[in-house]
């Protein structure tokens, strides 16, 4: 077993437009695939785009792999791998498979977000 302690720095994003009706799942996000995409204090920003795998997402003008959006901000500073190597590390985060976001607070490609927003059949995006 291990046990951990975390200073929390500023407040918890909120994607959130409607709190009251959203459905979650824990997904297990492994470092090594969205190593790119950490800020600098190695959180994965609440609002980010996942595919199935808990990978980064791939978006062209026609397909994207998006499948889900992080929850809340998810911190890999610290992670542990079962072979001391901090890539492999992962953490399970929870994700959204259905609920109302705030649009401005979701890492949608900028040129490419309809093909984003429609491969989200189950979210709606509002202000």
């Amino acid at each position: 077993m291990r046990q951990t302690s975390k200073t929390i720095y500023g407040e918890q994003s909120n994607i959130m437009l409607d709190t009251a009706d959203y459905d979650t799942t824990p997904l297990k996000i492994k470092k090594a695939d969205i190593k790119d995409i950490l800020d600098e204090n190695e959180v994965l920003k609440a609002g980010t785009l996942l595919t199935k795998d808990g990978k980064k997402v791939t978006t062209t003008t026609s397909s994207t792999d998006a499948h889900y959006i992080l929850k809340n901000d998810l911190d890999f500073k610290g992670s542990m791998s079962p072979d001391n190597d901090k890539d492999n590390a992962c953490e399970v985060g929870s994700v959204l498979i259905r609920g109302n976001v705030i649009e401005s607070a979701i890492k949608l490609d900028s040129t490419n977000k309809e093909v984003e927003k429609a491969a989200l059949k189950h979210i709606y995006f509002g202000e």
